[in-house]
């Protein structure tokens, strides 16, 4: 006896962009995580293995300007993973300049001063964490000497 199957009373839910990288008319790669679940960070990576294999950034820096959900986390140790995989995926990938919009903590003030004290302007891929209320200040510093930062490299 075969039995039949009833067609499901629901369809599946649409895929969610848990995050979406747009490009600013200034150049700036735009990200922004509307989820901090791994699923969302998944979701970051393969948008940046794709910037990094298609970008035309190659002789120039590539500004990106991370927001981070309101709540102001994201799984730090699954990020860190990720990142690390697609940096040993593309190990000629280009110079990057990241600002990160997070709700400002402790933690984050004394990453940013150790940021400071080893000397990011002299980084390949130097990073800064801002405020929210930051978020003009943190465009300018991606915008900021990036010819001139491009040549102290």
């Amino acid at each position: 006896m075969v039995l039949s199957r009833d067609p499901p009373l629901m369809t599946p839910p649409a895929a969610v962009a848990l995050c979406e990288v747009s490009r600013l008319a200034n150049g700036i790669y735009q990200v922004s995580f509307h989820g901090s679940t791994p699923a969302a960070i998944d979701q970051y990576l393969t948008q940046l293995e794709a910037l990094f294999r298609d970008n035309p950034y190659h002789d120039s820096i590539m500004p990106l300007l991370i927001e981070v959900p309101d709540n102001g986390s994201l799984p730090v140790s699954y990020f860190s993973q990720g990142i690390r995989r697609v940096i040993d995926l593309y190990p000629n990938r280009p110079p990057t300049r990241t600002a990160v919009v997070t709700k400002y903590n402790a933690l984050i003030s004394i990453a940013n001063t150790f940021i400071r004290l080893l000397r990011y302007d002299r980084v390949e891929h130097p990073s800064l964490f801002f405020k929210p209320t930051e978020r003009d200040l943190a465009i300018a510093w991606l915008l900021q000497n990036q010819s001139a930062a491009q040549n102290s490299l």
